[in-house]
């Protein structure tokens, strides 16, 4: 499936973007956070490749309707956002 995530910060969402001026490739900790929560919920062991700010992970029926219900506090998470959620907008389903 391939998804998209999305922060919502004060009632406007805010697409992923993965290429933000002035950060070395790899520092982007918006990045790190949609990785962590991906894992968190979906496991540790999850495969997925990266393409112009969406995700493109393999899934099962069970992982789709995990991947619906994210809903996630960053709490303290330090994102250029500041405290916000991070939810995800199923782009495509891809079947094999």
């Amino acid at each position: 499936m391939i998804i998209k995530p999305i922060f919502k910060k004060d009632g406007n969402d805010y697409a992923f973007d993965p290429l933000q001026p002035g950060l070395p490739k790899g520092s982007n900790t918006e990045f790190k956070y949609i990785i962590d929560t991906l894992r968190e919920h979906l496991g540790d062991d999850l495969c997925f490749t990266e393409q112009n700010g969406t995700f493109i992970i393999p899934y099962t029926d069970e992982d789709l309707e995990i991947v619906k219900k994210i809903y996630n506090d960053t709490d303290y998470f330090p994102i250029k956002y500041g405290r916000c959620h991070l939810w995800f907008e199923v782009v495509h389903i891809t079947y094999e």
